[in-house]
């Protein structure tokens, strides 16, 4: 998913396009439906449940507004990394945003995948603005140098 909540609350021009959802962005871009996800509305269609044409939506079945979407979302996050009755941990150790989801995915795959996914032109863009997981290195590692000495060195994982 694109993380971008504002085309999950919003209608898709079809109810059920087969192929995935048309994003408006800059250019236009269809979100393709997963194997997964087309097994779960293939099982949903077997029950004879009515499929919303949103997302994310509110009881009623209509789409959220922005505001009331914001909302929704503070209120889990709050509860999620409050501790739990009995004295059971948090859900989550911190909150996050919807939008944090977009960064997640782009930080978890390869920079060339995620720019694809995320429908970026230069990748430059994906590892400047989305790319959150820090570089690590592992401090004194001992390895022998071209010499067979001893050396201390910094590698990054």
């Amino acid at each position: 998913m694109c993380a971008r909540y504002g085309s999950a609350i919003s209608k898709s021009k079809r109810r059920h396009p087969r192929h995935g959802k048309t994003v408006e962005t800059a250019k236009k871009l269809v979100v393709e439906w997963s194997p997964e996800l087309r097994a779960v509305v293939e099982r949903l269609k077997k029950l004879s449940l009515w499929l919303r044409p949103t997302l994310l939506c509110n009881l009623q079945g209509k789409p959220f507004t922005s505001d009331g979407f914001r909302s929704n979302w503070h209120r889990l996050m709050t509860k999620a990394i409050a501790p739990g009755e009995n004295g059971e941990p948090a859900a989550l150790a911190e909150s996050f945003t919807f939008h944090d989801l977009r960064a997640k995915s782009a930080s978890d795959d390869e920079l060339e995948v995620a720019t694809e996914r995320l429908a970026h032109d230069d990748s430059r863009t994906t590892q400047k603005v989305y790319r959150r997981k820090p570089r690590r290195a592992r401090a004194g590692l001992k390895i022998l140098d071209s010499e067979g000495c001893l050396a201390r060195r910094n590698f990054l994982i």
